[in-house]
């Protein structure tokens, strides 16, 4: 199983937050939906999947939240 986390640009709110995507790959079928968090495109790392927590600009704190719900989302779905 992979997981992976990603910005749905076309999404993006008034404030410019953009809902972050879950997709999971199991036996080469995908199922993708929306983990309930947002985020902003300056705040994301492409690279990593997760939200920055360091950096100038950077909402430090809103960064590490929404990478323990990543990381929460992770556990649950290994955990299957």
């Amino acid at each position: 199983m992979k997981i992976s986390f990603f910005l749905r640009s076309a999404k993006k709110n008034e404030a410019g937050e953009m809902p972050v995507q879950t997709q999971l790959s199991v036996n080469s079928e995908r199922l993708q939906f929306s983990s309930g968090l947002r985020c902003l495109e300056n705040n994301w790392d492409t690279d990593t999947q997760r939200a920055k927590t360091r950096g100038q600009g950077v909402d430090v704190e809103g960064g590490k939240k929404i990478n323990r719900e990543l990381d929460r989302l992770r556990l649950k779905f290994e955990q299957i």
